[in-house]
């Protein structure tokens, strides 16, 4: 059956005759998640909490992570940046830029 973390719905449920490719490409997803977001979609300390993570939960979107991990990594580097310069300034409205972009179009007007 493989990883739990990495098992596809239809095997939490053990439905074994609706095991196929498609949860091969669930366990990709899954590692591609994982890879990009340093988190997996889906996590428990036991077992059964963890199939119904799987069953019944929605995972982070991955939009949403990657914005977590791009808000942590551009206040590093404002930390590392000299305070005051036009480069603190541009990335601090990124980080509270909007999806629309409007912050970033901010940043090039100043």
């Amino acid at each position: 059956m493989g990883t739990p973390f990495y098992m596809s719905p239809e095997q939490v449920r053990g439905r074994v005759d609706r095991i196929d490719f498609y949860s091969d490409i669930w366990a990709v997803g899954v590692i591609l998640y994982e890879c990009a977001t340093l988190v997996r979609p889906f996590d428990a300390d036991k077992l059964q909490q963890l199939g119904l993570k799987i069953l019944k939960e929605e995972p982070v979107l991955f939009y949403t992570r990657m914005m977590e991990i791009t808000r942590k990594t551009m206040k590093t580097r404002c930390h590392i940046e000299t305070q005051g310069s036009l480069r603190v300034k541009c990335i601090h409205q990124i980080i509270n830029d909007s999806p629309s972009g409007s912050g970033s179009k901010q940043c090039l007007n100043d």
